[in-house]
């Protein structure tokens, strides 16, 4: 256990504080949750937000994409013209995510927040299940995310 305690301790502040570009279609950056090292791909505008992970065939094991808000509101999300099955978490003001929702591929059934959102994580169908993550989870790395987020 204290080797991974110290391995994300070297790890995790580079990966937090320099966003990592990927030559996809937004900057990446670092999270953690429950433990676990996610590669999120920044959603930041409407334009972003709207397209999503749209006719995309593949996201590697970790990766996933980060949708950031204007507002915490009860947000909308579905899959269309998705190939892949998407899990999304909402997570609050405060980081924490309020709750988990899985979608099928290419589906126009609306999933909506049951909470106030100003986040949503969406990753492979099945991740956060497989990784032990739940609603009452603090996804680590945001507060980089808010910093230069203030205009949106």
């Amino acid at each position: 256990m204290k080797v991974k305690f110290w391995l994300y301790a070297l790890v995790l502040p580079a990966c937090l504080y320099a966003p990592l570009s990927l030559g996809v279609a937004g900057e990446m950056i670092a999270l953690l949750v429950n433990g676990n090292l996610i590669h999120a791909e920044l959603a930041l505008s409407a334009q972003s937000r709207e397209n999503g992970l749209m006719h995309r065939k593949a996201v590697c094991a970790h990766c996933g994409m980060l949708f950031v808000f204007p507002s915490s509101d009860k947000w909308s999300f579905w899959s269309k013209n998705t190939p892949l099955a998407l899990s999304v978490a909402f997570i609050d003001r405060a980081g924490r995510i309020v709750q988990i929702v899985d979608m099928d591929a290419d589906s126009t059934d609306n999933h909506t927040s049951n909470f106030d959102a100003l986040y949503a994580l969406e990753m492979k169908r099945g991740w956060f299940a497989s990784h032990h993550v739940a609603a009452g989870h603090a996804i680590k790395g945001l507060k980089q995310v808010n910093a230069g987020c203030e205009a949106l």
